[in-house]
């Protein structure tokens, strides 16, 4: 189940403010893997930080597409 916890499609200017409480909360009431779309830009930090509280997958698709665009 993806989940939206201030993360955002798009570049982000500055760090996102992930809401960790509403994560713990959410891995609580639900028996599925949760994922974290427009994870780049992310901190390693936050990342890791959401994968203990809950975050099974995590989607990157930027961080890999813009070091190719950039080549055109």
């Amino acid at each position: 189940m993806a989940v939206a916890i201030g993360n955002q499609h798009g570049a982000y200017r500055g760090d996102p403010d992930l809401d960790f409480d509403l994560l713990a909360e959410l891995d609580k009431m639900v028996d599925v893997p949760l994922v974290l779309h427009s994870a780049s830009g992310i901190p390693e930090t936050d990342l890791k930080r959401a994968v203990s509280l809950g975050i099974r997958k995590i989607n990157i698709f930027s961080e890999i597409i813009n070091p190719r665009i950039s080549e055109f």
